[in-house]
């Protein structure tokens, strides 16, 4: 089931989420998490770095919040892998 996951990542264009890999491949999210956790821990897939970084000066979509860590409007998402 690993080697299918890394073949649907490598062989999709643009990002694939957990969900559309456990309908793909027939199996739990929770699973499909999982092996993602093992392939990183295996090196075969990398987290991406957030694009922004924890206690910039300022978010710059408005002026309610001391920066991105205390803004009202910036949702935290999953983390993001690619292939090493």
């Amino acid at each position: 089931m690993l080697t299918k996951i890394l073949e649907k990542i490598r062989n999709t264009d643009g990002a694939i989420s957990i969900r559309q890999l456990s309908q793909e491949l027939n199996a739990e999210p929770t699973a499909v998490e999982g092996m993602i956790l093992q392939l990183t821990r295996m090196g075969k897939l990398e987290i991406l770095e957030e694009e922004v970084a924890e206690g910039e000066a300022s978010c710059k979509a408005c002026i309610s919040c001391s920066g991105v860590a205390d803004c009202p409007f910036i949702i935290k998402l999953p983390h993001s892998y690619r292939l090493k």
